[in-house]
């Protein structure tokens, strides 16, 4: 059996104009460790990561993003599937704190927005 622990190229968001739509139009959701972007009118499941460069350097922004990345690829199988196209933006607490807390933050995230979509 072959095993895949990566997040599929096709769950991911690679359109210019779909960051565009999501920082222009969409709505954001504030943790203490990301900021949450999502637009209802992307397509359901799409997800991306950032990282400014106040996180710091090249090592410190791809370190957050992998934390986020692995927290959402843990968490999603398990919540609600009607979540709209989300870009988590890491924050600088997201190298810092205990991944089950980084977790539990993208669970409560995910779980707002899910909230909010569906009304």
């Amino acid at each position: 059996m072959d095993v895949h622990y990566t997040l599929s190229k096709r769950y991911r968001i690679t359109r210019k104009t779909h960051f565009e739509m999501i920082f222009g139009k969409g709505e954001k959701v504030d943790t203490p460790y990301f900021r949450l972007h999502y637009c209802s009118k992307i397509d359901i499941g799409l997800v991306a990561f950032a990282a400014p460069r106040r996180v710091g350097g090249a090592v410190d922004r791809n370190k957050s993003k992998r934390r986020i990345r692995e927290a959402y690829r843990l968490v999603a199988p398990h919540l609600d599937a009607s979540v709209p196209g989300m870009v988590f933006v890491a924050k600088t607490h997201a190298l810092s704190v205990p991944f089950p807390k980084l977790k539990d933050a993208v669970k409560g995230a995910m779980a707002r927005v899910a909230t909010i979509v569906t009304g």
